[in-house]
């Protein structure tokens, strides 16, 4: 490890010279008194000053003896005018808590937009896309229509629909009977199959036979009825969300 030979010096010089000045600072301080009391070298001259003189003087005050010129009176009426004058209006405004002054029209707590012409109309871009929208729907919805023609689907006739009414209100029938002669209590799940299988078939039926006495038209694709297939308008379809038929409320309060 290295250590300086100066090392016992700087201790004994240091402590030497701090004792010195413990309280009152070093013992002896040059003072130079000369040096306070002699004049600056480079001080500037100022330039010497000239006594102000009037060049003109104001009429002295009258004395209280004499009586000054009465002025003329304006023939205005100062009043008149300031009432024909139009009165400056300012704007309202909104000052917080803080003391910020803000024009109440441009703050937001007043509702400027619902005070506009065009106020809950429909904006004008808005009816033009709906235009354009409508006329392009209409010219596909025609060029549609053609290709529907072309193909000349074969409306059926009053006599095929019933033909066909009939032939559905005979299997309506077999299978009404069917679900009438079933037991009341059911024991086995083939049971209760075959009377979920009868219910199904007879709301099936049940929705052909009302679009097939309903008189909206339908469409074959073949002239044979034993291979047909409905193309009308909403065709019916049971759901989940389609009405209860009677069937199955007549079972409910038999069961």
């Amino acid at each position: 490890m290295y250590v300086s030979k100066f090392r016992p010096q700087v201790l004994v010089e240091s402590k030497a010279n701090k004792m010195a000045m413990r309280t009152m600072g070093p013992a002896k301080v040059e003072v130079e008194p000369y040096k306070s009391i002699r004049l600056p070298k480079n001080k500037p001259k100022l330039p010497e000053r000239v006594p102000h003189v009037c060049s003109m003087k104001k009429p002295p005050v009258p004395l209280c003896t004499e009586h000054p010129p009465v002025l003329m009176k304006p023939k205005r009426n100062f009043l008149k005018t300031m009432q024909k004058l139009k009165k400056v209006t300012h704007e309202p405004a909104f000052i917080d808590i803080k003391g910020h002054r803000q024009i109440l029209k441009d703050s937001g707590y007043v509702p400027v937009y619902a005070k506009k012409e065009d106020y809950g109309k429909i904006p004008k871009y808005l009816v033009q896309l709906h235009k354009e929208k409508l006329k392009k729907t209409e010219e596909e919805y025609s060029v549609l229509k053609h290709e529907l023609d072309k193909m000349a689907r074969k409306l059926m006739s009053d006599a095929e629909r019933e033909y066909i009414l009939k032939g559905l209100r005979k299997t309506w029938k077999k299978v009404h009977s069917d679900y009438q002669l079933l037991p009341f209590v059911l024991e086995t799940f083939s049971m209760l199959a075959r009377k979920d299988r009868l219910e199904k078939e007879l709301c099936r039926l049940e929705a052909n036979i009302a679009l097939f006495e309903s008189s909206r038209p339908i469409y074959l694709e073949r002239d044979d009825l034993s291979d047909f297939t409905l193309t009308g308008p909403r065709s019916p379809t049971t759901s989940e969300h389609s009405p209860t038929c009677p069937s199955e409320a007549h079972s409910t309060e038999s069961s």
